[in-house]
């Protein structure tokens, strides 16, 4: 089991670079397992198109957006203490699995 530690936001408005804003929309840490579960604060984190998502993997883990279940062959590759961030282009569900 792991720990994905997220925070979902838009982006900032600075024209040179992308970056997140400083607007938090949510945050927290989901606990993950072997077994698909769609990212949670409580409720389903529900990403809009053009959110970003910032998460960090305790262990390595595989990540989907737009309602599409994560397995362990299929999603990004997050590696095992390794932070990455995401824009959100399939709205829906985030789902996240242990690998």
């Amino acid at each position: 089991m792991g720990t994905a530690s997220f925070s979902v936001g838009s982006y900032g408005k600075n024209a040179s670079r992308v970056v997140i804003s400083s607007e938090v929309v949510t945050s927290g840490a989901h606990t993950s397992s072997g077994t698909a579960s769609n990212l949670s604060d409580g409720s389903d984190i529900i990403m809009a198109s053009g959110q970003l998502l910032q998460v960090h993997a305790s262990v390595a883990m595989r990540i989907r957006f737009g309602g599409t279940a994560a397995t362990i062959t299929t999603g990004h590759y997050i590696p095992a203490g390794e932070q990455r961030e995401f824009e959100c282009n399939a709205p829906g569900a985030v789902s996240i699995i242990d690998v």
